[in-house]
């Protein structure tokens, strides 16, 4: 009996319920079935321990009779037959779904009804709602999750993904150079119109600010290669902020990076700069230090979060409301002197020597 999780969300409301899914496999002795939406959903989870088949959604409005892909989720879900639920939108569109499939209140778990507490974290929110049984399961015994206390976000990085960054990495010439990543972009940076265009980017920061960003990691790390990442659309963006800073250690691999070798790649990476976004949470998880910089999102609640990985959490005021183009440059750059960047094999920082400011 396969666990069902549901959740609708950018990439770093994914990420976030990883321990989630963790924690329901090891109770249920199954790994968990995902429900959701989004192409980067099978590259991020493909292949990570305790996740089990993944279904995709991607128009939950559309009537029933009207979307073929609800028809096939409808079958599917009745060919399965009864198993928890565990229903983490807040929305509860596809609940009604749910029922239609013999999957009532018995057998549901749902984020709405249980609650979230003030000052919780996502992820502490998401193990208590894996710890909700269901009624249907009151009953039942299941395994003890006293001894597991792994309660952050860390995705797995296998032997084929490393392999492929490091024969990219080689393809490049920046196999064993230290690397350091920028995250200048974001789903909103993809959007027409102006980028800092408040009323649709919050998370816009100016560009002049980025450039300079990267002039300082090519000062203080100048044998580091400087890669500015994100998906395929923000490449525009990192191409201009290339020529702003005017480093020339610095390159756009916005174009080459499916998401199991940026996920490959942050685990290789000494430090990161980036706006709160998803590949900020993949960061966490795969134990890359990161500074982020947050807008209108509240960092208590969504932090990247990874065991051990250290992360600084920047997020300024602007008459008397969070503003991200309210952070200065100066406090990324303290940020990033604060931040242990991660340990080379021989237990230097795999930044490089840091330049004398």
């Amino acid at each position: 009996m396969h666990p069902l999780l549901v959740r609708f969300g950018a990439m770093g409301d994914l990420v976030l319920i990883q321990p989630m899914i963790r924690l329901l496999a090891a109770r249920y002795g199954a790994p968990v079935d995902l429900l959701a939406a989004g192409g980067w959903v099978r590259p991020l989870y493909q292949g990570q321990p305790d996740v089990g088949e993944i279904h995709l959604l991607a128009k939950r409005k559309l009537p029933l009779w009207l979307s073929a892909e609800k028809r096939q989720l409808l079958q599917w879900l009745r060919q399965t037959g009864p198993r928890p639920v565990w229903y983490c939108d807040f929305d509860e569109k596809l609940v009604p779904l749910l029922a239609q499939a013999g999957l009532d209140e018995r057998w549901v778990v749902r984020a709405k009804a249980v609650g979230t507490q003030d000052g919780e974290h996502l992820v502490d929110f998401s193990q208590r709602l894996a710890r909700t049984v269901p009624p249907a399961l009151q009953h039942v015994t299941a395994n003890s999750l006293t001894d597991l206390d792994d309660r952050d976000p860390n995705l797995g990085i296998s032997a084929t993904m490393q392999a492929d960054v490091q024969d990219w990495l080689q393809a490049k010439g920046w196999l064993g150079k230290p690397l350091l990543l920028v995250q200048a972009g974001n789903r909103r940076t993809m959007r027409t119109g102006l980028r800092r265009r408040m009323s649709t980017n919050t998370k816009w920061w100016p560009e002049d600010n980025w450039a300079a960003i990267i002039r300082m990691l090519a000062e203080r790390h100048p044998d580091a290669v400087i890669l500015l990442v994100g998906a395929p659309p923000e490449a525009d963006l990192n191409d201009e902020l290339l020529q702003r800073a005017g480093v020339a250690q610095a390159f756009n691999v916005a174009r080459e990076l499916p998401i199991p070798r940026l996920l490959a790649l942050q685990a290789r990476a000494a430090g990161m700069v980036t706006v709160d976004t998803g590949p900020a949470h993949t960061a966490a998880a795969v134990g890359c230090p990161l500074v982020v910089l947050f807008g209108v999102a509240d960092p208590v609640r969504i932090r990247p979060r990874g065991g051990d990985t250290p992360v600084e959490v920047l997020q300024a005021m602007r008459d008397g409301h969070p503003d991200m183009t309210a952070i200065s440059v100066d406090a990324v750059v303290q940020a990033w002197q604060r931040l242990p960047l991660r340990q080379g094999a021989n237990g230097e920082d795999t930044a490089g020597p840091t330049a004398t400011a």
